[in-house]
């Protein structure tokens, strides 16, 4: 990929779409700050059109999570072309972060009476109406969106979360069925009526939905898991089984990721114990009493636990990490360092281990080694504040 952009840039360095293209390879790469350089240097090859100051706000909106910035650039780009309606859309956008409903309803206005066909922007207006209480005019602006484009779910589904969100379950699941008439197989609409007819205990409707999802989206985990507990509210425990075992199979590297038992996994633990070997079961077991222990800052026993743990699976790179947590816990950093170190010798795409190594130096002053922890924190999950903020102590610090 990164040939092909060399390729690209010797081919077309003139063309602005090159720096978008390869700006969004390093986005890919996490490497933000050469993206940023990309989008920059397609701005001045494109000498200031309006579309790359957008493409930059969006950027700045939806990756650096710097609204003001965004909402700079979409004014650079109004200026530019003050009648293009995409232009305030786009600054609507960071505003509905910013929670600038009444500013974001404004632009909206100017964007629809530009060009009264534009969905999202329907969409977005609907959303700050109903931030703002406004229930009928949010539901006016997706109701217009629903007759412009019938077959898109988006507005059916926040008419749906609108009533839902207000205790309306009834409307809500007719929202649904509207769009269900339209789309059959609309695996978001199945999905949302699925889990409403669940919570209000018709599981006989709700075992048809995530029936039908399965076939459907049959590597999603949550479709099995809704499935299997519909199928046990009816009183088949041996298919609910059956699926669960498919969900938590499907889980498993989330499960591992989150260092806690999955609920798929809870409920075999506790009702399909003969489809666990022995062995896994043995260390769920450890699992509960670890998570038990920690409920109530009794440390010493979680290690304890933990060491249990890790003599049965001395390759889970999140129980290394979850130890060493629990070390830093009473104080014992120099151990902590060295299980966070063994987690990330196993998973270096682990975000939390980077930042606890980081904290545990930064207890022992070793703040240039923390600095490093805290940079591939940053590049495996650009979107979490903590390592930015204790970089920033740091640098105050010094």
């Amino acid at each position: 990929a990164r040939a092909t952009c060399n390729d690209l840039l010797l081919l077309h360095p003139k063309d602005p779409r090159t720096y978008i293209i390869i700006a969004n390879f390093y986005v890919e790469y996490k490497d933000t700050d050469s993206a940023i350089y990309c989008i920059n240097k397609g701005i001045a090859v494109s000498k200031n059109n309006y579309e790359m100051y957008i493409w930059r706000a969006q950027f700045n909106d939806d990756l650096l999570i710097n609204e003001i910035e965004a909402v700079k650039d979409c004014d650079t780009a109004i200026l530019l072309a003050p009648k293009n309606p995409e232009t305030y859309y786009a600054r609507a956008r960071p505003l509905f972060d910013m929670k600038e409903y009444q500013k974001l309803i404004a632009d909206c206005n100017i964007a629809i009476s530009l060009d009264s066909t534009i969905y999202e922007t329907l969409i977005l207006r609907g959303d700050a109406y109903d931030l703002l209480g406004n229930v009928p005019a949010s539901l006016k602006d997706y109701e217009t969106a629903i007759r412009m484009y019938p077959y898109l779910e988006r507005a059916y589904i926040e008419i749906e979360i609108l009533y839902t969100q207000r205790n309306d379950t009834k409307n809500g699941i007719k929202t649904l069925d509207r769009l269900l008439k339209i789309d059959p197989a609309n695996e978001t609409g199945l999905f949302h009526r699925g889990k409403l007819l669940f919570a209000t205990k018709d599981f006989i409707n709700a075992e048809k939905d995530f029936s039908a999802l399965a076939k459907i989206a049959p590597e999603n985990a949550e479709i099995w898991y809704y499935w299997a507990l519909s199928l046990d509210a009816l009183g088949q425990k041996e298919n609910a089984c059956k699926y669960m075992k498919i969900s938590c199979d499907i889980d498993k590297e989330e499960e591992e990721l989150q260092n806690a038992l999955s609920q798929p996994h809870i409920y075999l633990i506790d009702n399909c114990r003969d489809l666990i070997p022995a062995e896994k079961l043995k260390g769920d077991d450890l699992m509960r009493k670890i998570v038990e222990a920690e409920k109530i800052s009794d440390w010493a026993s979680a290690i304890l636990i933990d060491d249990q743990f890790l003599e049965l699976f001395p390759d889970s790179a999140f129980f290394y990490y979850i130890r060493g947590k629990n070390k830093r816990k009473v104080g014992k950093f120099e151990e902590a360092i060295v299980d966070y170190k063994k987690a990330l010798k196993l998973n270096p795409n682990i975000p939390d281990a980077w930042i606890s190594l980081g904290v545990a130096q930064q207890r022992l002053d070793r703040n240039n080694e923390a600095m490093e922890s805290y940079k591939q924190a940053i590049k495996i999950a650009p979107e979490n504040e903590m390592p930015y903020d204790n970089i920033g102590a740091i640098l105050t610090d010094d």
